[in-house]
């Protein structure tokens, strides 16, 4: 073979193996995007997470002053302790929408009077025996 031919060869030996080397690297560009992101949308979550259970803290904290000031001989509106308790059930239900998005094990469901673990066919609670909905459910 001419020096030529081999020369001309080799350069298109190198052009080949920079196309592929150019495709490799876009490839790889492509895929850190992607997970970059995954990471961002993901970061969201958690952090929106993290407020709802802030949320549901300060909710919490709520319910208790209004059961203390009761206890005080100061007693409070129910209406407004129970727009708070259905308010904080609203809050859990995206706080477990969220934890499953972000592959969490859901939170462990309770009774929103007495805290006591309930199931999810419950219709009442099986320690203090509350309803668990504001309305029985139709069959």
């Amino acid at each position: 073979m001419s020096e030529n031919k081999q020369f001309y060869s080799l350069l298109d030996t190198l052009r080949r193996t920079a196309v592929l080397t150019g495709n490799i690297a876009l490839g790889g560009a492509y895929l850190a995007e992607q997970k970059a992101e995954e990471l961002v949308a993901s970061a969201k979550l958690r952090r929106r997470a993290s407020r709802l259970e802030e949320d549901i803290k300060e909710r919490l904290q709520d319910v208790g002053k209004l059961i203390y000031s009761t206890h005080a001989g100061k007693p409070q509106d129910s209406d407004e302790m129970h727009e708070t308790l259905q308010e904080i059930d609203h809050l859990k239900g995206e706080l477990d929408a969220l934890n499953k998005q972000l592959g969490r094990a859901p939170e462990a469901l309770a009774c929103p009077f007495c805290g006591a673990d309930v199931q999810p066919e419950d219709r009442y609670c099986r320690e203090c025996g509350e309803g668990l909905f504001e309305e029985e459910p139709e069959d």
